[in-house]
């Protein structure tokens, strides 16, 4: 979307900065491109980096036993990446976030995640106009 001239255009937040052998500053610089949250969890399941929209997911979706948490213990005793939609109920509805979890190295997962909220609600629409 074109910006009006002499418009700021702001950055995006950056991450959080991890301990240096969690994520090298070129993975850093890969994942800060994402668009949507990225988080990545250190071996007792404890966030060591995440950008801004990863900190507000965990805020909704991290609580011991949020699903959120459920998929990153998953992903780190498993042997493949796991994709997974998750929900969040609040006061303006219901959010969807489809999350991507992959083990990177000994108990450490970065969770990439996306809202998908739009995509469910059109093909609902979708549905239910079909149905009428």
């Amino acid at each position: 979307m074109p910006h009006a001239q002499g418009a700021a255009i702001e950055p995006p937040e950056p991450l959080l900065r991890p301990p240096p052998h969690v994520m090298p500053a070129t993975a850093q610089a890969l994942v800060s491109g994402w668009p949507g949250a990225v988080i990545v969890y250190g071996g007792d399941a404890r966030i060591v980096a995440a950008n801004g929209d990863g900190a507000r997911l965990a805020t909704s979706l991290g609580s011991p036993a949020a699903p959120l948490t459920a998929l990153v213990r998953r992903a780190a005793t498993g042997t493949a990446s796991i994709v997974e939609r998750l929900d969040i109920a609040t006061a303006s509805g219901r959010q969807w976030h489809l999350c991507a979890a992959m083990l990177l190295d000994s108990g450490i997962v970065c969770v990439l995640a996306r809202d998908g909220s739009y995509d469910v609600n059109i093909r609902n629409a979708l549905v239910d106009s079909r149905q009428r």
